[in-house]
């Protein structure tokens, strides 16, 4: 069995790297999630972002009740 290589990073696992990583976006601040859709019409990425977002900011809000900012 091979040995894993490397460091892992949660954040190139994120949908919105992925998305990018894809060609399927590109950052944009200026545009919802901070993300540019290269293909306006695609409902499953525009689904995946809101739930992604919803989730995010859940998220956010529920480790501010336990962890300081910094």
């Amino acid at each position: 069995m091979k040995k894993p290589s490397g460091v892992f990073l949660f954040s190139v696992l994120t949908l919105p790297a992925d998305l990018i990583k894809r060609g399927i976006a590109v950052k944009d601040p200026s545009h919802p999630y901070g993300l540019r859709l290269l293909i306006k019409d695609y409902p499953y990425v525009v689904d995946g972002l809101e739930i992604w977002s919803a989730i995010e900011t859940w998220v956010q809000e529920y480790c501010s009740f336990y962890y300081l900012r910094l």
